[in-house]
C-alpha cells in the first residue's frame, strides 16, 4: 500500500469512527437533494401544489 492509500485509509477510519461515536450526524439523501434542486430552481418545492 502506498502513502496515499494509508493516507486514505486513516480518513476514513477516522470519519467512520466520527460516525459511529456520534461526534458527526449524517444528513438524509432526501435534505441533500431538496437542497440541490432549490440551488438550481430557488422556486423549486417538494411539495407543489400547496403554496
Amino acid at each position: 500500500m502506498n502513502r496515499s492509500d494509508e493516507a486514505w485509509k486513516r480518513e476514513v477510519t477516522s470519519r467512520v469512527d466520527d460516525l459511529v461515536s456520534g461526534k458527526v450526524e449524517t444528513i438524509p439523501h432526501e435534505d441533500v437533494l431538496a437542497h440541490l434542486a432549490r440551488r438550481r430552481d430557488p422556486d423549486w418545492s417538494p411539495y407543489p401544489d400547496c403554496f
